[in-house]
């Protein structure tokens, strides 16, 4: 079970886009919760590693080099790279984090409008490439990826609120 959670967790954008097309109209009115609540989202994540993890020098190397790597890479690989390290913090934090990537996804979905099966395939690549690292793990370490996961995670909240001139 724990291992189709990735797929669980990414049929979120198809069910958003299913509400863009069930309720068309709405949308426009609403496109400023569904961004507000993009935010809130991106954050619980990032503050949910934050409350159940603990910090040392790979978390700090990681995340320095989440904040580097995000401007080169998709959000969803980084919202992978959180998912693969909650695998192994512990139970509660992967069904948490699988949830809440899940209803990132509907508002991301709802969102994206007309969809077409090309881009929804790149992000499924860019979510489902991290998991190559699954063996990798146990040689770096868990808390690499953890860094890595909330460091690029943060320079897209940090993009999103419009303060990305302090990292440029």
């Amino acid at each position: 079970m724990n291992y189709l959670l990735p797929l669980i967790s990414f049929v979120g954008l198809f069910v958003g886009n299913y509400l863009y097309k069930v309720a068309k109209e709405e949308i426009w009115y609403g496109k400023f919760w569904f961004l507000l609540m993009q935010k809130v989202l991106l954050l619980s994540i990032i503050g949910s590693f934050i409350y159940f993890f603990e910090f040392n020098y790979w978390v700090i190397l990681g995340f320095i080099l989440g904040l580097v790597l995000a401007e080169f890479f998709n959000l969803w690989s980084f919202l992978g790279f959180s998912l693969l390290s909650s695998y192994f913090i512990s139970s509660n934090v992967l069904f948490l984090v699988s949830s809440l990537i899940f209803i990132y996804g509907l508002p991301v979905g709802t969102l994206m409008r007309k969809v077409r099966i090309e881009e929804i395939f790149y992000l499924f690549l860019c979510f489902i490439i991290p998991f190559i690292f699954y063996f990798g793990v146990d040689f770096v370490g868990v808390n690499f990826f953890v860094g890595l996961g909330v460091g690029g995670i943060l320079r897209y909240v940090i993009g999103i609120f419009g303060l990305r001139k302090l990292f440029k």
